[in-house]
């Protein structure tokens, strides 16, 4: 029992950083609220994964680091913030979550680094309830998405497919697929051509396009999904 007291006395002395976090224990920065990434983290490194902004700022550049650790993941338990009007996200960061962007109204600009290898969505779409989002940029060194043409979209290079897009996008003639709910929610869209290329528009592809009074299909496309334009 005296031994047991000790070490409980021992505890309480110690400061609290040097208690070393365990996985899916969260912690506290000055603006963010996170855990350890023990998925997209890197190997023999501490990475973070950041949950929650707590923040005010309208214009936030995402962190590299939190307390000496990398940040390599956003996965966000809700969405980044309702009046954040623009994200910028850092070459470290590997992996971005599905309900980071979700119903940010304010949003008008993304910068999304090179590192980014995944991108979550949940098939309600990645910008859905971003009306007000029309810059979206991939860095040039990014070897899995691109935003090539400054089409202000995120497109799957290997494949050519649009992947996330929002009511700025002009779609490359390069592209040959619309992902699965690439613009759902997207209100704010009002226009969208086609290329000629064009083979395939995914489901919910359009989905909740309320805005949205144009759409140019060419003949080359051969399969539209379920749902692609229910408003």
């Amino acid at each position: 029992m005296a031994g047991f007291l000790a070490l409980l006395l021992l505890m309480a002395s110690m400061p609290l950083n040097s208690i070393k976090a365990r996985a899916g224990d969260w912690m506290e920065s000055e603006e963010w609220m996170y855990i350890l990434d023990e998925v997209h983290g890197i190997e023999g490194e501490e990475c973070v994964e950041l949950k929650k902004y707590t923040g005010e700022d309208t214009d936030i550049i995402i962190p590299a680091e939190i307390e000496g650790k990398k940040v390599t993941s956003i996965n966000l338990f809700s969405s980044i913030g309702y009046n954040v009007e623009r994200v910028t996200i850092p070459d470290n960061v590997r992996y971005i979550g599905k309900t980071t962007f979700g119903s940010c109204a304010s949003l008008t600009s993304l910068a999304i680094g090179s590192g980014v290898t995944t991108i979550e969505s949940d098939g309600f779409g990645l910008f859905r309830g971003c009306s007000s989002l029309e810059s979206v940029t991939v860095d040039e060194n990014n070897t899995v998405f691109d935003s090539r043409e400054d089409c202000n979209a995120i497109i799957r290079t290997e494949t050519n497919e649009l992947f996330a897009g929002c009511k700025g996008t002009q779609v490359p003639d390069s592209v040959v697929s619309i992902g699965a709910s690439a613009f759902w929610g997207c209100s704010g869209l009002e226009s969208v051509v086609l290329p000629d290329n064009m083979e395939s528009i995914g489901k919910f592809a359009f989905e909740g396009c309320s805005g949205l009074t144009e759409l140019i299909i060419p003949d080359s496309v051969t399969s539209i999904g379920g749902r692609a334009f229910t408003n």
